[in-house]
């Protein structure tokens, strides 16, 4: 049986929880936060995290700018790790962990779930086949009113140290998939700021960067209606999702009988729930970590999830 303990407890710590749970031969062994726990809850509660040092495998979920803090703290922990992205949220902390030799890189695995997801299979098939040409833009926006409330005035995600707001704990999945796919990230013109205009606060991030000869333009707010959008667009014609249906529009080059040029025919059509589907990313990463740890074997990301932000942290 796996002993896996968990830095974080709330929100997507506990969504976490119960997909690792899920796995055969795994027990929830201790968990770390700061909350005040429930007396009645079945888990173990410590306070430190030298207490957990006895687990096979630790889960760091806490909140994003709390995950470099944590690592460094792990430099003697033998086991796995399992990190929720992004791993740093500064430059200093880049610099820090990429100078630390005590981390062991091939046990390590950070959380990038959109890897796993249909819509980067969908992305990948448009872009790699032989049928449509590759990706010359990448539109997504992504798009939630939740800095409207006023309970989100204490909430971290407004206030993140790298002062990239919801790029960095939304974009970030959309990012490293440009970078894994498309190429080296140049040309970037970034712009965070308050809709709200509330002082140290960034609710909004508007970003267009060239991911190798890929144009990318992405929006991240919570302070806008719900949305979720992408459309890519390829050499012979374009693909586009709504939040409900993923479609793709073949060939680019359609004329009617009078040889005028139309739009492009629907050749492809998917429905796909969009929290569906991210959750059953995150069962689809968790499921490849742990055939990576029952095999013993090593992970060999850890430089390049260090790095994902990298452009943006020095875009100065």
């Amino acid at each position: 049986m796996l002993k896996v303990s968990f830095v974080g407890f709330r929100r997507h710590s506990e969504l976490l929880r119960k997909l690792f749970e899920k796995q055969k031969g795994v027990s929830i062994y201790k968990i770390l936060t700061r909350s005040k726990s429930n007396s009645n809850t079945k888990y173990k509660f410590c306070s430190s995290i030298e207490d957990l040092f006895d687990s096979d495998i630790i889960v760091i979920s806490s909140p994003t700018p709390t995950h470099s803090f944590y690592l460094s703290k792990l430099t003697n922990f033998k086991g796995y790790i399992f990190c929720e992205k992004p791993i740093v949220s500064t430059k200093n902390e880049i610099e820090k962990l990429l100078l630390n030799k005590k981390i062991n890189k091939n046990y390590f695995y950070t959380n990038f779930n959109f890897r796993f997801s249909v819509f980067s299979d969908l992305l990948k098939k448009i872009h790699y086949g032989k049928k449509f040409g590759k990706i010359t833009k990448l539109h997504i926006h992504i798009s939630h009113s939740s800095a409207y409330r006023n309970i989100w005035r204490n909430e971290w995600r407004l206030k993140v140290k790298s002062g990239l707001g919801p790029l960095e704990t939304s974009g970030i999945h959309f990012i490293d998939f440009a970078k894994v796919n498309f190429g080296k990230i140049t040309k970037i013109k970034l712009n965070n700021f308050s809709q709200l205009k509330i002082k140290n606060e960034i609710d909004t991030s508007d970003v267009y960067f060239m991911a190798g000869k890929t144009i990318c333009n992405f929006r991240f707010s919570y302070a806008e209606s719900h949305k979720v959008y992408f459309l890519a667009i390829f050499k012979n014609g374009y693909a586009e999702y709504n939040g409900k249906k993923f479609n793709i529009y073949y060939p680019m080059n359609n004329f009617n009988k009078k040889h005028k040029s139309i739009a492009p025919k629907l050749f492809y059509i998917k429905n796909i729930d969009f929290y569906k589907s991210w959750r059953k990313s995150n069962e689809k990463s968790i499921k490849y970590f742990f055939s990576t740890v029952l095999r013993n074997k090593k992970f060999y990301n850890f430089d390049h999830d260090l790095k994902v932000m990298k452009p943006f942290l020095y875009n100065e």
